[in-house]
């Protein structure tokens, strides 16, 4: 896993994080990889740049372009919840807090609620 920005997120015998494809390059893929075999279990090709944090069996990230998007969080599969744009810019990863997200970017942090969702 080629990690730009953040490392690789530890779940069980996963490691779910962005691959960046070349030095500074456009293609990020977002990838599930077995660490027990090294094999690639699953990606999303051209996912875009990004920072994720792991709560509640999800995966909460955001995205250079200001997405906020929500997925699971399985080995078998990456199945997206949401996505949003909801800022501008941002290499900000989210933070979650009592059921709350908070993301930011150079001007602004925008607040979610997401008790029970």
């Amino acid at each position: 896993m080629r990690n730009e920005w953040q490392t690789s997120l530890l779940i069980g015998d996963h490691l779910y994080g962005f691959d960046n494809v070349g030095g500074a390059g456009p293609i990020t893929n977002l990838n599930c990889v077995d660490i027990k075999n090294g094999e690639l279990t699953w990606q999303v090709r051209r996912f875009g740049k990004g920072n994720a944090i792991v709560a509640d069996g999800k995966i909460w990230m955001t995205t250079i372009k200001g997405e906020v998007v929500v997925g699971t969080v399985s080995p078998k599969e990456y199945k997206e919840l949401g996505r949003q744009t909801s800022l501008g810019q941002t290499r900000q990863a989210p933070t979650l807090s009592n059921g709350y997200l908070f993301v930011r970017d150079n001007a602004d942090v925008v607040c979610f609620d997401v008790r029970g969702r």
